[in-house]
């Protein structure tokens, strides 16, 4: 009985081996970050981040809009920065919190619900 488990067990391990990471996986990999890209966006530029990205490039420049009372642009300190950072992240703990994910989990316990969980009834339903 002892080797026709082991022998069940290494045929699946087999199988698995073979198998490899399908399209549809990709796909849904994507869709997810894809997701996850424009809902981050969404929440940088509502904190005050500017988020627009410049032709040709996919990368998002994140730069700090500091003005005074005229609206001319002011060099910020580093610290006021990192508060700002600080606050953000806050902010955003706050909000996947609502939603249902569990930020206080360490690393062996599992998430209440994962991120793409949320984004996908966010905004598939």
């Amino acid at each position: 009985m002892r080797n026709l488990v082991r022998r069940y067990v290494t045929e699946e391990q087999r199988k698995a081996d073979n198998q490899g990471v399908t399209e549809d996986d990709v796909n849904e990999i994507k869709q997810d970050i894809s997701s996850f890209r424009y809902e981050l966006t969404e929440i940088l530029q509502n904190s005050g981040f500017n988020t627009s990205a410049s032709k040709g490039q996919t990368q998002i420049n994140l730069e700090v809009k500091a003005q005074d009372f005229s609206g001319h642009p002011v060099d910020r300190s580093k610290n006021e920065i990192k508060q700002d950072i600080s606050s953000f992240r806050y902010e955003l703990t706050e909000i996947l919190q609502n939603s249902g994910f569990n930020t206080s989990a360490s690393k062996g316990q599992t998430q209440s619900k994962t991120l793409s969980t949320l984004l996908t009834e966010r905004h598939f339903t």
